[in-house]
């Protein structure tokens, strides 16, 4: 997959989207991809219910117009030309899902976290409805903090054989040859496998080891399958324990600069439900994390 075009819709009222844009800038500039900026505002109905009012007008004008300084004050000081910068009225995560389309982007880069005092990405955010209903990649990152200096170097895929795994492990590849990043995939065994922990009752140590060697060879399997010939650069790790705690804990060891996730449990146009380690990580995650529908 090529990223020819990046959207990056962002909230002009948290200063914080300032260092999502930088990101943003940085990936766009690796990929050479254009770069679209993008904030979709809506007009309260408590102003008045009827849309054509007097009142409804007038506070529309006034917002708009604050709006649109504000974006420019966002936008103006990065380098390189966007491509149009929109401020377009409508329900955030559906307007975004149209520019997308519109615009053929491959990517969509946002902050993970509403305006409403929330440090984290919220059920029900913005963030978080887009990372669920989007049919292409959503990079998700963190407002708190200063801006990464560079695009990521390091990348983590935490890889439980699925097939949507299977599609974020071929993004990281197709991502770290212009990105020049280093991979490492893990894949996290349930601690009843662990070969320092006592075999439980209905698993005998033998089988434990066969039960080892299967997951091992599975995840040396598709990581050959998909990266080819690269797959002997690819850091291949088998860890056990809680998912969640070992994919943030090999991030830290590893200083990896962006997750690569999978997505799942999609039911109709929209992932009704998150995969588990996906929600906690896009929730708990100190760098950037890639969900890959």
């Amino acid at each position: 997959m090529t990223v020819h075009a990046i959207l990056c819709p962002i909230d002009v009222l948290d200063p914080g989207e300032r260092r999502v844009l930088e990101y943003a800038s940085l990936l766009a500039a690796a990929l050479d991809a254009r770069f679209y900026a993008l904030h979709v505002y809506e007009v309260p109905g408590y102003v008045d219910p009827d849309p054509d009012a007097p009142a409804v007008r007038s506070y529309a004008e006034r917002a708009l117009t604050e709006q649109r300084e504000r974006f420019g004050a966002l936008v103006d000081h990065l380098p390189g030309a966007f491509a149009q910068p929109a401020l377009l009225p409508g329900l955030p995560h559906r307007r975004i899902g149209d520019e997308v389309e519109r615009l053929g982007a491959g990517l969509v880069v946002m902050g993970t976290h509403a305006r409403r005092g929330l440090s984290r990405l919220a059920l029900g955010s913005i963030a978080e409805r887009v990372v669920r209903s989007s049919r292409v990649p959503v990079l998700t990152v963190p407002r708190a903090g200063e801006p990464p200096p560079s695009p990521p170097r390091s990348l983590l895929v935490p890889h439980d054989l699925s097939t949507s795994s299977r599609r974020a492990l071929a993004l990281a590849r197709d991502l770290h040859v212009p990105l020049r990043a280093s991979v490492a995939v893990v894949h996290v065994l349930p601690d009843e496998l662990s070969a320092a922990a006592e075999a439980p009752a209905w698993l005998t140590a033998p089988e434990r080891e066969r039960y080892r060697g299967l997951l091992a060879e599975a995840l040396e399997r598709d990581v050959s399958e998909v990266f080819g010939p690269e797959d002997q650069a690819v850091k291949k790790l088998l860890e056990h324990g809680d998912v969640v705690e070992t994919v943030l804990a090999r991030q830290a060891a590893l200083g990896a600069a962006l997750l690569v996730v999978g997505a799942s449990g999609k039911s109709g146009t929209e992932r009704a439900l998150l995969g588990s380690v996906t929600t906690e990580l896009l929730r708990r995650s100190p760098v950037p994390v890639l969900t890959v529908p």
